[in-house]
């Protein structure tokens, strides 16, 4: 399983043509996102239509479609944890696996 540390200069960048990391994931990858200070962990997917998916703890990792803009920010949060990982992860989270 893969996991890629993201910089907090490149979630920041969200206009234009910079990169952000909802760009960089490769198709079986995730943006893992936690926040210590709540203990709440969560995931965003990007699907082949280019539209995001929210996986949050507190909704028993239900998919739900958020704005593309809202997760960036979300993800550049001085208090968020953001890591780049395997779909693995968040299939065991969901219960698609073991």
């Amino acid at each position: 399983m893969s996991v890629q540390p993201h910089t907090r200069a490149a979630i920041e960048q969200t206009h234009g043509d910079e990169s952000n990391p909802l760009d960089e994931l490769e198709s079986d990858s995730v943006l893992r996102c936690q926040d210590p200070e709540t203990g709440w962990e969560w995931y965003y997917d990007v699907d082949a239509d280019g539209s995001v998916i929210r996986y949050h703890e507190l909704e028993d990792y239900a998919a739900v479609p958020v704005p593309r803009l809202s997760a960036v920010e979300t993800a550049a949060l001085e208090s968020v944890g953001v890591t780049e990982v395997s779909e693995v992860h968040l299939d065991v989270r969901t219960g698609e696996r073991e």
